[in-house]
């Protein structure tokens, strides 16, 4: 029984290792992989941030209570290097909270950022990477300070 257990998570093993590979060397072409209307926002974060092989998926999907208040409108799948974009709430979404959903959700899979919590005052977080998207008025004021923290050093 533990010799085929194993076995079992060899296989499995070998089965992640390969989609990384084939994932991290960009033999699966990431133009491809990104929602043609996501991909304008896509673009703009991997030229900002300067990411050579970007190899995030972007696509949309329905997330569970997405665009209500308490649930997600956009999640990272580490694993799998994906990101999932509510449909509804992108639908109802400003250019601004666009920009900043897919900034934040691409900073997780891309440079695998983790939120902050901080904040610069009451209502404005002090960073794109903060669990609850910054409100239209904090990102009209902050966005050129909000961007910085995605450009590699």
């Amino acid at each position: 029984m533990i010799k085929y257990l194993l076995h079992l998570l060899h296989n499995l093993l070998s089965v992640i290792i390969l989609c990384s590979m084939l994932i991290n060397c960009s033999i699966i072409n990431i133009k491809n992989k990104v929602d043609p209307q996501l991909q304008s926002f896509h673009d703009e974060f991997i030229h900002y941030a300067e990411i050579k092989n970007p190899t995030t998926i972007v696509v949309f999907g329905d997330l569970p209570g997405g665009g209500d208040v308490s649930g997600a409108i956009g999640v990272c799948n580490y694993l799998f290097k994906r990101v999932t974009i509510d449909r509804r709430y992108w639908k109802e979404a400003t250019l601004s909270q666009k920009r900043a959903l897919m900034w934040h959700e691409l900073g997780h899979c891309e440079l695998f950022m983790g939120h902050n919590d901080k904040m610069i005052d009451r209502y404005c977080p002090q960073s794109l990477m903060h669990p609850y998207l910054a409100p239209e008025g904090c990102l009209q004021l902050y966005w050129e300070r909000y961007k910085l923290e995605f450009r590699r050093k």
